[in-house]
């Protein structure tokens, strides 16, 4: 059994034989009972698996919330040295918006999009990239209070990075976005915050 099917197998059974996995154990989500390792927090393997090519997208969303992914969001950009807000409302004249993480520093604000849905068509992100970038700018003056400038982001489950109205990113690929996050506030078009 390779490791994809040992994942797999935890994933839906909770507990299997360790044979050459037992290292597996040392997750925090993972635990050893009775000779078999065992899972506690299925998002959190379903969501390891995923960023580190162990499963495809497809394989792990039955296993992934809402709220594993964004959590997973917030402990990136926290990891980073940001503050993050988990589902910030904002109200302003007319309506009620949430963002789903907004990170921040005082200068930079990083507004998140999370959207774990498994197909998306490019013209269904270039349709979220808009209404989130215009979600952004409309919110701007409340959210002036954490930074200077934002740069709107939708993070997805799958596909590929794009750069649309709003920066378009699969999970797997943020780790790698957060490494040029100043030369993206310098290139990309951000909204800049009013007072």
């Amino acid at each position: 059994m390779n490791l994809k099917d040992k994942v797999l197998l935890l994933l839906k059974e909770g507990c299997a034989d360790p044979g050459p996995f037992r290292w597996l154990s040392a997750f925090d989500f993972i635990y050893e009972s009775e000779g078999k390792i065992c899972v506690d927090a299925k998002e959190d393997l379903a969501l390891w698996a995923v960023l580190n090519n162990v499963l495809r997208e497809s394989e792990a969303a039955p296993y992934l919330s809402w709220r594993a992914f964004e959590s997973y969001v917030m402990k990136v950009f926290d990891s980073l040295g940001f503050e993050t807000i988990h589902s910030l409302r904002v109200r302003i004249p007319g309506r009620m918006m949430e963002f789903d993480v907004v990170a921040y520093d005082g200068k930079k604000v990083i507004v998140v999009e999370c959207k774990r849905w498994q197909r998306s068509s490019p013209s269904a992100l270039r349709r979220i990239a808009e209404e989130h970038r215009a979600k952004v700018f409309k919110a701007s003056e409340h959210l002036s209070k954490y930074g200077k400038v934002a740069l709107p982001l939708v993070i997805t489950l799958r596909g590929k990075p794009m750069f649309l109205d709003s920066i378009v990113v699969p999970i797997r690929y943020l780790k790698d976005l957060t490494e040029h996050l100043d030369q993206l506030f310098y290139e990309f078009e951000v909204v800049k915050l009013q007072q």
